[in-house]
């Protein structure tokens, strides 16, 4: 970087200072886009009505050591319910906006009657909550079941039109479904869009978007275990983010297998011609072998399509959770321990933050709060004595998967963790499908952390353990007068530019200055580095009218964990298309040799997030656009289907919020059309002439973010100084 000394001048309010460039912005009326939840801090979600007292066959409970006793629904003899050989799989199938837009779930049932299936497998489908179906004999009013087998496929039944997000819709398809068409061996397919444990599966278009929370589905299923004489061999989710431990659990009494992705999955989903042929031939294969088939179907269609990258897949043997639990409740009494220890707590927690996780998680296209379990346990092994044992029953449980070049360290199974804390009302539902009363306390207490500053003193884990605990016993809940406000600290829209936002009090052993070669330095003092998750740059443009545009946040900051020495990386350069357009970039995934960002834009006047990968070479690095990819819904939770490609003639518009410095409203700004060539590659280019704010934000491991003062940068032509 080239730096023109002028004076150090370090910012704790606003200035109005003219941004020059080539920047060509037009400022967006409400409305904007037709997607409105994309560019979201906050999420509000229409998290799925929960009923605790409803039976799914699975209760825990916890002993005043915090010991975990599993009651489950148990068979003494299994008998099965049909001849050898026979197979039903039904396929609950919520159309939603998958088949209203792309017609997927039309498209899976052609893919069905392709199967050569015989005389002894047939697939049973339910259609609803989609507004359209390209398939002629569905009828978007009713809820209709049709049998498709062997080049076949017959409309058997059809009842009034009811939400797919509705247990009791579920329950009366299992109900008619296993007493109709029984077999040897049945598994169910739950198909839609998915978001994991907290907000469930299938989102009905119909219903507000209504969906199967995990205890419903697992109500549903208790409500046919009387008139079941043998479990599923498998239940299966057609839908993303699925693959959990919390959702395993509630499915352990009623099946052998669970198949499912931790991550998202593309539109076409699974491959039901290869199932269905794969049947056909080999009617006597159980459920181990058929898990396998559909991984690797699955990932051979993600290769076909070239979205095999973040592919994952998992085949668990439910059989095997139950010893999974016990250890992973072992280890999260470790991790409760560790709450004491603050250094090797804020070790523990980096190491939370820092393993693969799933469905966005960032402040661009949402939180699902979804990480995976096994990362988990093999970055905490050198402080849990526990995590060994629970990462080798966890490895027991998953007997087969398939995972793409960014998902080789997914375990198969992903878990709740809040890296966004958003309501008291996440915390219900995770409650009610919580695996470990230890893991709860751990997971309540960093909340607790995050509204009393760290100071964890007060907490009271006698909530949570014992069978007459005050949340986890339902019946003391009901009883009981408790308030989670510690779960409702709402993100603010400012930046921090008066240094006051954090959850934590930040302490400096040396204060942020600018050195003598133009790096913005500071050093945290010990204990505010023991609480000290991340450290982020934040980058935002001075307009005219004193309003700053957020260009986004990123990694390019060096931290030593050693002594709390933080500078920053900023050189003037920044995410920009082709014909010079920056974009308000934020980190999304890292890794030791690249990282993910995402970057809201208007793609052919749809809002969506382009997903942008940066690849580090010893000596240079490659940037390349990825696709692009929905996000989370802000009101339902539901998650979209995986990255999409972009096509040659696509329409890009960037998208940026701007903030008033004195009142902190929101607008959107969006930039100018550029058409996409074809070409994925990228640039960094410099910053368009003007004046732009730069500052770090300090993430604590309690969730919450602390801004530093922020420095002035000018950009003009290819050179950049600092004001002083």
């Amino acid at each position: 970087m080239n730096y023109k000394r002028i004076a150090a001048l370090l910012l704790a309010g606003s200035m109005l200072l003219s941004a020059g460039g080539c920047l060509d912005l037009e400022e967006e009326s409400s409305g904007g886009g037709r997607n409105e939840s994309v560019p979201q801090t906050t999420v509000n979600r229409n998290t799925p009505t929960v009923t605790p007292t409803r039976e799914t066959g699975t209760r825990l409970v916890a002993g005043q050591d915090g010991a975990l006793t599993i009651q489950r629904s148990r068979r003494e003899n299994a008998v099965p319910m049909g001849a050898d050989g026979t197979w039903t799989i039904f396929v609950y199938m919520c159309g939603s906006d998958l088949e209203t837009v792309d017609s997927s779930g039309t498209e899976d049932m052609e893919e069905m009657l392709q199967a050569s299936t015989g005389d002894r497998v047939r697939f049973v489908v339910q259609t609803g909550g989609a507004e359209e179906w390209t398939a002629g004999k569905v009828d978007p009013d009713k809820l209709d079941r049709f049998v498709i087998q062997d080049g076949n496929m017959e409309k058997v039944d059809s009842q009034p039109g009811a939400s797919m997000g509705d247990g009791s819709t579920l329950a009366n398809f299992l109900a008619w479904g296993t007493a109709s068409y029984p077999a040897a061996n049945m598994g169910l397919v739950l198909w839609n869009h998915g978001s994991g444990s907290i907000c469930g599966v299938c989102f009905d278009e119909l219903y507000e978007d209504d969906s199967l929370s995990l205890e419903e589905v697992g109500s549903a299923l208790e409500s046919v275990y009387p008139n079941m004489t043998d479990s599923f061999r498998f239940i299966g989710f057609d839908a993303c983010l699925m693959a959990t431990v919390e959702t395993a659990n509630l499915l352990v009494p009623h099946a052998d297998y669970m198949y499912a992705s931790e991550d998202t999955e593309p539109g076409y989903g699974w491959d039901y011609t290869a199932i269905g042929a794969y049947l056909g031939s080999h009617p006597d294969a159980d459920g181990a072998a058929l898990g396998k088939l559909i991984c690797d179907s699955y990932y051979d269609a993600c290769v076909d399509c070239e979205s095999e990258e973040e592919a994952t897949f998992s085949c668990t043997d439910l059989s095997r959770l139950d010893t999974f639990m016990q250890s992973w409740n072992e280890a999260a009494r470790q991790m409760y321990d560790l709450t004491e220890q603050p250094e090797r707590l804020a070790e523990l927690v980096r190491g939370i933050t820092t393993a693969l996780n799933f469905g966005g998680n960032n402040k661009a296209e949402g939180y699902t709060n979804m990480v995976d379990a096994g990362c988990i346990l093999k970055n905490s092994k050198s402080l849990l004595p526990g995590a060994a044992d629970a990462l080798a029953a966890l490895e027991e449980c998953v007997i087969y998967q398939r995972n793409g070049e960014r998902r080789q360290d997914a375990s198969g199974l992903a878990t709740y963790y809040p890296l966004c804390i958003q309501g008291s009302e996440e915390l219900s539902v995770f409650r009610n499908v919580c695996i470990s009363p230890w893991y709860l306390s751990f997971v309540d207490k960093i909340a607790y952390g995050a509204d009393h500053e760290g100071m964890l003193d007060g907490y009271q884990k006698d909530l949570w353990l014992g069978e007459d605990s005050l949340f986890w016993s339902q019946d003391a809940l009901e009883s009981a007068a408790w308030s989670w406000d510690y779960w409702n600290r709402e993100q603010g829209t400012s930046i921090g530019l008066s240094g006051e936002d954090g959850e934590i009090s930040v302490q400096y052993e040396v204060a942020p200055y600018m050195d003598e070669d133009g790096n913005y330095v500071f050093q945290l003092s010990e204990e505010t580095l023991w609480e000290t998750d991340s450290v982020y740059n934040c980058l935002y443009m001075i307009l005219d009218d004193g309003r700053i545009l957020d260009f986004g946040a990123d990694d390019d900051v060096y931290v030593d964990w050693d002594t709390g020495e933080v500078y920053d990386g900023f050189d003037g350069y920044w995410f920009a298309l082709p014909d010079g357009q920056p974009l308000a970039a934020y980190l999304a995934e890292a890794d030791y040799d690249y990282n993910i960002y995402t970057a809201p834009i208007t793609l052919n006047g749809v809002d969506t997030n382009l997903r942008i990968r940066q690849d580090y070479g010893a000596d240079s690095c490659t940037t390349s656009i990825l696709g692009v990819w929905d996000g989370i819904d802000a009101e339902s939770g539901q998650a979209a289907r995986t990255i999409r490609p972009l096509k040659k003639g696509d329409q890009i518009v960037p998208r940026y919020t701007a903030y008033d410095t004195d009142t902190w409203e929101e607008s959107t700004f969006v930039g100018s059309d550029y058409v996409y060539d074809g070409d994925p590659a990228l640039e960094e280019y410099i910053l368009p002439d003007g004046d732009y704010y730069y500052g770090f934000c300090i993430n604590d491991i309690y969730g919450g973010e602390t801004y530093t003062d922020y420095v002035v940068y000018n950009v003009e032509g290819e050179e950049v100084y600092y004001y002083e």
